[in-house]
């Protein structure tokens, strides 16, 4: 990639993560969205957890197609302060650590990562009711308070299906010890793919 294609990616990816450009739903030769409700999400300095899961009326979530197994294609988890001040984390989520779960072609999958730096998400679970995402150690640099929602992306596959949650939701605390969000509606559409970290000058988010 050259300096000047470089340089115009943060840009764009540094305006969406600060709120500048609106959101966009993902681009038409990928799996439709999945923007799911948000049951619970924690964040304290080395540790996030959150879980997607519908906290009134059941809910059931599209599974990724076939062509996007991330056994095969990996994927990415993006969680961030939607205004900037919490810090923008993007996760490498390789395919050596992606099992598809029973019974085989249901389109369910769990992450086990190795816990280090490159590789802080220890657990990543997709079905039908609940995606959870579970990522801690020194790869985690996110940092309570938060001055905005927190967005979580979680990409599987390279032709993107991708499940996201925007808190919101109830308040139960935002101090520099933890973050603590319940019970978020889902959101309208996913953020947008370009985005990445404004500390960054790469993504393999497409």
């Amino acid at each position: 990639m050259t300096t000047a294609r470089r340089c115009a990616t943060y840009l764009l990816a540094t305006a969406v993560a600060w709120g500048a450009l609106p959101l966009a739903p993902a681009r038409a030769s990928d799996e439709p969205d999945s923007p799911i409700p948000g049951k619970v999400v924690t964040i304290t300095p080395g540790k996030v957890k959150v879980i997607g899961k519908a906290f009134i009326t059941p809910i059931i979530f599209d599974l990724p197609d076939p062509a996007n197994d991330p056994t095969v294609e990996g994927g990415e988890l993006a969680v961030f302060d939607k205004d900037g001040a919490g810090g923008f984390d993007v996760y490498p989520l390789p395919s050596t650590g992606w099992k598809a779960l029973s019974p085989p072609g249901s389109g369910r999958y769990r992450y086990r990562g190795a816990g280090t730096v490159a590789d802080p998400c220890r657990t990543i679970l997709v079905k039908e009711t609940i995606v959870k995402a579970i990522c801690k150690g020194d790869g985690v640099t996110l940092t309570p308070p938060f001055a905005g929602n927190v967005a979580f992306v979680l990409r599987v596959g390279t032709d993107s299906k991708r499940y996201c949650t925007d808190f919101g939701g109830t308040f139960v605390r935002n101090d520099p010890g933890a973050l603590r969000r319940l019970d978020a509606p889902a959101p309208a559409f996913c953020a947008t793919t370009t985005t990445l970290s404004p500390t960054s000058t790469t993504s393999t988010i497409p």
